[in-house]
């Protein structure tokens, strides 16, 4: 069957474009494409100065990385950093097919910082993938022949909506249900010791994992650190007690498990944006009007 590809390379001038524009500056595509069939390899041994996503929709490919090579095929995700030496294409006797797209811009790297420190290959879920893929060829569709900058603006939200659905999927969770149910022992047990001081040591622990395996899965989980999440619940907990009751905020702190008044006040202070003096101050205005009265600004 004959091949059937396509291969657009954005120029400098609408890179440049792209670098400079509020909405496509923190993540653009450079190159993009599609290979039905192909039979066709790449080798980067230096790498390059964007990101690649790939998705393979048939065939058979191999992945190069180092010493290592491994088998892509249908269903296959890969996402390789800028400046990762790599090298890919069809198996030997074999074509693949796949839709392709080169990245960058300013918050490009944050979506490995989820997936992986190298290159990633992961075989999605047939839903994962299909929603994925539909969203590729919108994506591919709506710049492939068409420089227009409301489509270049279009098709780099696009792109970021596909890495973000990807994110959120668990394709880079690779820990078992043990280790996600270890995340939500951590919290239930920072939930039900507010009023105590835990350590990141004390936490991994109780999660069953590994400190680093714990620290990583968890801020992937939850967006923060432990300890981070921790402090959050933590200042919930002292908002609570300053709007419900009369404790001066040395009683708040130490009912938090904070005895240094000073501290949880520059604590208090970093995660609420607000002082615990000038919060207590703002009760009347959280609270709700009564019958008959409005809500003043």
């Amino acid at each position: 069957m004959a091949t059937y590809n396509t291969h657009s390379i954005l120029s400098q001038d609408v890179r440049k474009l792209l670098e400079g524009h509020p909405l496509t500056r923190a993540l653009h595509p450079t190159h993009f494409g599609m290979f039905k069939k192909s039979k066709g390899c790449c080798s980067r041994p230096d790498g390059i100065d964007t990101h690649v996503l790939i998705l393979c929709v048939g065939g058979q490919g191999v992945l190069e990385e180092g010493n290592r090579k491994s088998e892509v095929s249908a269903n296959h995700l890969l996402l390789i950093p800028a400046g990762c030496p790599h090298a890919y294409g069809a198996a030997p006797g074999m074509d693949w097919s796949l839709y392709w797209t080169h990245f960058a811009g300013d918050g490009a790297e944050f979506y490995f910082s989820h997936f992986t420190k190298g290159i990633f290959l992961s075989k999605c879920p047939d839903a994962v993938f299909n929603k994925a893929l539909s969203i590729f060829r919108d994506y591919h569709s709506l710049i492939y022949n068409n420089i227009k900058l409301d489509s270049l603006v279009k098709a780099s939200q696009l792109l970021g909506y596909l890495l973000s659905f990807l994110f959120y999927s668990d394709l880079a969770d690779t820990a078992s249900e043990y280790s996600r149910k270890g995340v939500e022992r951590a919290i239930e047990m920072m939930t039900e010791n507010i009023e105590s001081s835990l350590t990141l040591m004390e936490l991994a622990g109780y999660s069953g994992l590994s400190k680093p395996h714990f620290s990583f899965l968890f801020k992937k989980t939850s967006g923060f650190s432990p300890i981070e999440y921790f402090n959050i619940l933590k200042m919930r907990r002292a908002c609570h007690y300053l709007d419900s009751t009369s404790m001066n905020i040395g009683e708040v702190s130490e009912k938090i498990g904070i005895d240094n008044q000073h501290y949880f006040s520059r604590l208090f202070s970093k995660v609420m944006g607000i002082s615990p003096r000038d919060y207590r101050k703002l009760k009347t205005w959280y609270n709700p009007p009564g019958p008959g009265k409005s809500m003043s600004t």
